[in-house]
């Protein structure tokens, strides 16, 4: 009788559900032990290995497929942001918006900028570099604590140990 009734109910696959993507998400969700030195190495070292990615892009057509693509896969925010752009200044607060007139004040002045990482209050960070052979515009990167947490590897946290 048991058996019966079991059969009868259909399993996540036969329901539509991608599985695999059901299994990276239960692994992604699992507790992780991340010390704030470590995520904000691996925040840096993914913002690094994201910028000099796009960099490499050959055309804009072809460096936008992979920022959208990027965005996803780490689940921030991607942008280019150039001197003109002080319109984003109007929503930023507290530490956002003193690094983002800090980094305007600088693009405006021609002084080269250098890639440069700031913990916000809220626990979040964003990221800063040049965009190549382009002096007045540089990507701005933007990711919570919440996702990045989810997004790091526990094999990429025993090797920050070490």
């Amino acid at each position: 009788m048991l058996l019966l009734c079991y059969s009868c109910v259909p399993d996540l696959k036969e329901r539509g559900y991608d599985t695999k993507k059901l299994a990276e998400e239960v692994k992604d969700r699992k507790i992780k032990k991340v010390t704030p030195r470590q995520l904000q190495t691996w925040v840096l070292q993914k913002s690094m290995l994201i910028t000099e990615k796009l960099n490499q892009a050959p055309n804009e057509q072809i460096q936008k497929k992979w920022q959208d693509s990027l965005q996803s896969a780490y689940a921030i925010r991607i942008s280019q942001i150039s001197a003109n752009d002080k319109n984003i200044l109007q929503n930023a607060q507290g530490k956002r918006k003193a690094f983002l007139e800090a980094f305007f004040y600088e693009l405006e002045q021609g002084k080269s900028i250098e890639p440069t990482l700031q913990k916000l209050e809220n626990g979040d960070f964003i990221f800063v570099d040049k965009i190549e052979n382009t002096p007045q515009k540089v990507w701005l990167l933007e990711f919570t604590k919440q996702e990045a947490i989810r997004h790091i590897d526990p094999k990429e946290l025993r090797k920050m140990r070490e």
